[in-house]
């Protein structure tokens, strides 16, 4: 069952892999190493399934870490179910993971290639979330050598993809195009449909950061298709977020907000992928400017704005969000609250910006990322400074 649900994994086969999980669930597996294992396949399948209640998951698996021997097999499946509790919104649960993880003796750093390299993994998702993208980068890097140093071509190939996604939120698009690019052609050869479908869903932001929107609309296309296929409802709710903001780059304005809508209606409303597509509807309304658009595009980006303020942690792209909000003030006449909402995003970004301590990369954050250069421009509209 362990295997099927791996397998199923790596297909993108997420009916499936619940199906298993859930067997696995009823007391199948008797060693901890094989317990720890099974709570990680069955978080899997609930974060891929658009489910965020990873709180029993997260807990059964903290206590089998406390207070025994803990061998490394038992401490990667851990780390990868912490990472699994992030993906999935609940970063106080993987946070209460790690905790336990990062005292066990030996240290995590002095252990085997797959557990040091799901440490990294988990830095370098961490690092993102607190604004310093640039270690996050070279983490993900880190990680993706050292799996393919103990010899797990799989994972090193979909950590390849990681890094290049955070090449993305650093504006370096031409850098991150390559890394995809070559993460794709890893994750296809090895017959990684899961790991070939995120390649392909964030080549596409990559691509729009180009300008080369025909082709990240193929690549997002794709990605939509394999998700629908795989019933990955997160990550399909995801897809059609970057699809109607590619969509929009191409004029196709009413397509772009019918995308929104269906990504909006994807995921339980408290979900961040939720969240996030709201926002992305409130930039399609923004621009289609219909009867009734511009206060629906403005209660939308509020919403989205209130979810990230009240917890940062569950979002993995902040700027997007604070830059939708900023324009849907602006668009709807509130010109105060606007100019002081554009100041404190400013901040954010300035903020983020000096934790780059590479020049090339610092330059390309505040130039090459679209959201970062949509909250640094000018204020438009009647009255605005």
């Amino acid at each position: 069952l362990l295997a099927r649900a791996e397998a199923h994994s790596w297909l993108n086969e997420t009916l499936a892999l619940r199906e298993a999980a859930l067997r696995l669930g009823t007391g199948v597996a008797n060693s901890s190493e094989h317990q720890m294992l099974a709570l990680r396949w069955q978080a899997t399948a609930l974060v891929k399934a658009g489910e965020t209640d990873l709180e029993s998951v997260a807990e059964r698996a903290s206590l089998l870490l406390r207070g025994q021997a803990t061998t490394d097999r038992l401490l990667s499946a851990a780390l990868q179910l912490g990472v699994i509790c992030l993906y999935g919104g609940a970063a106080a649960q993987g946070d209460a993971l790690w905790e336990v993880a990062e005292v066990s003796s030996p240290p995590l750093d002095l252990r085997s290639g797959p557990v040091a390299a799901m440490a990294n993994r988990w830095r370098a998702l961490r690092a993102q979330h607190a604004q310093d993208l640039e270690t996050s980068a070279r983490l993900h890097k880190q990680a993706a050598e050292q799996l393919r140093a103990s010899g797990d071509a799989r994972t090193a190939a979909v950590e390849s993809g990681l890094e290049g996604y955070v090449l993305v939120l650093l504006g370096a698009n031409d850098e991150a195009a390559l890394v995809l690019e070559t993460a794709l052609a890893e994750c296809e050869r090895l017959g990684l449909a899961s790991g070939a479908a995120v390649a392909r869903h964030n080549l596409g932001l990559a691509l729009l950061g180009l300008g080369r929107s025909r082709e990240a609309l193929a690549s997002e296309n794709e990605a939509i298709a394999a998700y629908a296929l795989g019933a990955n409802r997160r990550m399909e709710c995801l897809s059609r977020n970057y699809a109607s903001r590619i969509l929009l780059a191409l004029g196709r304005v009413e397509e772009a907000v019918a995308e929104a809508e269906r990504a909006s209606r994807m995921l339980p409303c408290d979900h961040p992928y939720s969240w996030s597509a709201h926002a992305a509807l409130a930039d399609a309304l923004l621009v289609r400017r219909g009867a009734g658009d511009l206060p629906h595009a403005l209660s939308y980006a509020q919403a989205a704005h209130r979810a990230l303020c009240s917890n940062p942690a569950r979002f993995e792209e902040p700027a997007f969000v604070l830059g939708v909000h900023i324009d849907a003030l602006e668009a709807n006449g509130l010109v105060d609250e606007a100019r002081q909402a554009r100041e404190e995003a400013r901040g954010w970004v300035l903020e983020r910006a000096s934790k780059i301590r590479s020049e090339h990369y610092r330059r390309t954050f505040l130039e090459g990322a679209l959201d970062v250069a949509r909250i640094l421009k000018c204020p438009s509209g009647p009255g605005a400074a």
